[in-house]
């Protein structure tokens, strides 16, 4: 498999996968989806020095990718935090070491970049549970409610 950092070349074919990423996240029932923006979102990422998405391959086959940025911590702001915007494998990908390949690369980016803590979002249970047997502690749950159409 190829790990590496996300290339420009590599945004529109990103953008056109993005719709799934937002539905296996769950966000479709209270976030739209916008092709174009998404594509915005993802440019602006690989433009970032304090941003990162990294794709993984399998000869030809997408088998997914992750992105994250560098944060002041709120409550002790002269520690860096190291967040998961997304993180998307393929479903027949999934039961592969896929996930924690690409946290392991971006963990090492992350501590290369100075970050103390990683912190993703885990909308599976799987995925929750792998993220545990790693040592990682629950500190939030995310809730949202759309407010305006």
């Amino acid at each position: 498999m190829e790990i590496r950092k996300a290339e420009i070349d590599d945004i529109p074919f990103l953008a056109k996968l993005g719709r799934k990423f937002h539905e296996d996240a769950g966000f479709s029932p209270i976030q739209s989806y916008d092709e174009m923006g998404f594509q915005e979102s993802l440019m602006n990422i690989v433009d970032n020095p304090l941003a990162i998405l990294i794709t993984m391959w399998e000869e030809e086959a997408f088998v997914g990718a992750l992105s994250g940025g560098l944060f002041p911590n709120f409550f002790a702001p002269s520690e860096t935090i190291a967040q998961s915007g997304f993180l998307c494998v393929m479903p027949e990908f999934r039961k592969s070491q896929a996930a924690k390949d690409l946290t392991g690369i971006f963990e090492k980016w992350a501590e290369n970049m100075g970050a103390s803590i990683v912190t993703y979002f885990g909308n599976t249970q799987s995925l929750i549970n792998k993220f545990r047997k790693r040592g990682f502690k629950k500190t939030d749950t995310v809730m949202s409610l759309r407010i305006k159409e």
